[in-house]
């Protein structure tokens, strides 16, 4: 995020906001695979591995639609 903050190149601004996102992405990810392993609290395993793949696949499809919009809006 402060890479993100220094650029003047809408470009790079952008492309540094991808990687955060990204890592945004595995940590929903990360948090359904331990869901599913039963790795969390007793009893809270399928719901933790629903939380985490619904955070994870709204924050796919939310950057993808808002992204892809910027990069529209960059060229004119």
């Amino acid at each position: 995020m402060a890479f993100a903050l220094a650029q003047h190149d809408i470009k790079k601004l952008l492309a540094y906001h991808s990687v955060e996102n990204i890592g945004i992405i595995l940590i929903g990810l990360g948090l359904a695979l331990l869901g599913r392993s039963g790795a969390g609290p007793s009893g809270a395993g399928s719901e933790l591995f629903a939380l985490g793949m619904a955070g994870c696949l709204l924050h796919v499809w939310n950057h993808s639609f808002f992204k892809s919009l910027l990069f529209s809006a960059r060229d004119r």
